[in-house]
């Protein structure tokens, strides 16, 4: 319910510079020395009586338009992404703050892989691309207009591995810039959070279901399916916050035919293909979306070798409910899984809340 609606409209322009994190030894393109880009953002806050903002110190929500040059014109060239991201305030001392930031959208790569023309770009494989920002910020407000802030910035560019190669790439920056607040009140800078909003029903459970799509070996090659079936527990800490924790198994289709196709027995391909993980998440609501981080081991139970034991996902979900105090409810998401900041695949997931 919203009661006085847009408090705080404001508009940041910045530049930033850095550098790749090179994550992989075999990357093969040339490591540029140095990055730059600007970013344009249209900020809003509200000031209302909506439990959840409340929870979450009513977060400012931005609008980003973004530019950076890799220095690298042959090989990686440039990128332009739409992205929003919340900022949450984490605490203040006179007129300067200190928060948090994070996002995802969509990029535009002007040099992707290509087999002819550009065949040393292994990091990025398609013209578009999913960005995920995520960045601390110390901002100083001189007045109730003018403010000046620093923030050290990650950026993953990757497209989930729909299209190969896809090993990503990574940025760490540097970005300062200028913000000027269009009504916003001195008063207004900073809003505390309320966290007296209890979970009725602390332990919950869950049935997913998942389709993940995965293209390996074969530029412009088959997309492959990775069907996923899990069982979780919850444990609601509040109404906003909650811990998550069960078993999921998947069945990817990419490496049982990458078995076969390498001459493996059809048991053998079949048990490459099969994985049993133990997952850990945290979930965090804001309205009807609510947002996953999650990490899984796979467990040793099928005869195969476990390369990379650890795995991450990523999830925007959209749930019935607003919050997690009722009992039953529904949701349907996007979700990357990754290894190692390598994405492994892209899952469209739904899940029922028992």
């Amino acid at each position: 319910m919203m009661l006085n609606g847009v408090i705080a409209q404001s508009f940041t322009s910045s530049v930033a510079s850095g550098d790749i994190i090179r994550h992989r030894s075999f990357l093969s393109y040339n490591q540029p020395p140095q990055i730059w880009g600007l970013e344009i953002q249209l900020n809003q806050k509200q000031d209302t009586l909506n439990s959840w903002k409340q929870f979450w110190g009513h977060p400012q929500l931005s609008h980003h338009l973004h530019y950076f040059n890799f220095n690298n014109k042959e090989e990686l060239g440039s990128v332009i992404a739409y992205f929003p991201t919340l900022k949450f305030d984490i605490f203040r001392f006179q007129n300067f703050i200190f928060s948090y930031r994070m996002g995802t959208g969509l990029s535009f790569f002007n040099r992707p892989y290509e087999v002819e023309s550009n065949p040393t770009n292994n990091a990025i494989g398609s013209n578009f691309n999913m960005i995920i920002s995520a960045s601390f910020e110390g901002m100083y407000h001189f007045s109730n207009r003018v403010s000046i802030f620093i923030s050290p910035q990650f950026y993953h560019y990757s497209n989930a591995s729909s299209k190969i190669p896809n090993l990503g790439i990574n940025t760490i920056n540097f970005r300062i810039g200028l913000q000027y607040s269009m009504n916003e009140s001195s008063g207004l800078f900073y809003k505390k959070r309320n966290k007296n909003f209890p979970a009725r029903k602390f332990i919950g459970h869950e049935i997913n279901f998942g389709l993940g799509f995965r293209q390996i070996n074969i530029p412009n090659g088959i997309l492959y399916k990775v069907p996923q079936l899990a069982y979780l527990i919850h444990y609601n800490r509040s109404a906003y916050f909650r811990l998550v924790g069960g078993l999921q198994f998947e069945y990817n289709y990419a490496d049982y035919y990458f078995s076969r196709h390498q001459k493996l027995e059809r048991n053998m391909a079949q048990n490459s293909a099969k994985d049993l993980s133990f997952k850990l998440a945290s979930d965090l609501i804001f309205g009807n979306i609510f947002v996953r981080f999650q990490l899984g081991a796979y467990l040793p139970v099928f005869d195969k070798e476990i390369d990379e034991p650890i795995s991450s996902l990523l999830a925007i979900n959209y749930t019935t409910k607003t919050d997690f105090s009722n009992k039953r409810s529904w949701y349907v998401g996007l979700g990357v899984r990754s290894h190692k900041f390598v994405a492994q695949y892209l899952s469209i997931n739904t899940g029922f809340i028992l």
